[in-house]
């Protein structure tokens, strides 16, 4: 096995690229600068890269690829321009049986889901995302945690739905716990979150 790698890195520092202990270097005579990786750059490129993962486009991109039953849910649960009666200007009432037949209420609201244009589900999903990137944010302010957060009627977000999108998406939840991370600095805090709600 020795052998093996000695070989690999040989080829590798003939073709520019060579790999050692530290890491990967690029050689000066194959057309690259060098670069000098430290500790505070390191971070600094991470912290960028996790401010970048919680913009609501990157939000957006989790929410729209979630399964099409939680789509749904979100699509049924919050508040959003949905198409509404042209004569009274109301959603339609819940159906009623006066026999006591139950009606199947998934699929009227998945009726009514797919009367929805693009845009409309669009600006939905997006309001959902706008709102649930306030939690953590506002969690991290009154020195709470996220499970133990009481502000949800404030924020316009389901208690619920925002648990059930959090427990069925790895990435949806890896957004928000970064959020609560980065909101650990109060400067970011206030200018990415407190001073957008207050506006």
């Amino acid at each position: 096995v020795g052998e093996d790698l000695l070989l690999v890195r040989r080829r590798q520092c003939a073709g520019g690229l060579r790999i050692g202990r530290a890491g990967i270097h690029f050689h000066e005579a194959h057309g690259f600068r060098p670069v000098v990786v430290t500790q505070d750059r390191a971070e600094d490129v991470i912290d960028k890269k996790m401010k970048s993962m919680t913009k609501i486009a990157s939000i957006m991109g989790v929410v729209i690829e979630l399964d099409e039953e939680i789509i749904d849910n979100i699509l049924s649960t919050v508040p959003g321009k949905k198409s509404t009666s042209k004569k009274s200007g109301s959603d339609k009432p819940d159906s009623f049986d006066p026999f006591g037949n139950l009606i199947n209420n998934k699929s009227s609201k998945k009726q009514t889901n797919d009367k929805m244009t693009a845009s409309q589900k669009e600006k939905i999903l997006r309001a959902f995302a706008e709102n649930a990137v306030n939690v953590p944010a506002i969690a991290r302010e009154q020195e709470t945690t996220i499970e133990e957060f009481k502000f949800w009627d404030e924020l316009n977000v389901s208690k619920e739905l925002f648990f059930n999108v959090y427990n069925s998406s790895w990435l949806f939840k890896d957004r928000i716990d970064a959020i609560y991370n980065l909101c650990s600095d109060e400067r970011y805090l206030i200018e990415n979150y407190i001073n957008k709600l207050t506006a």
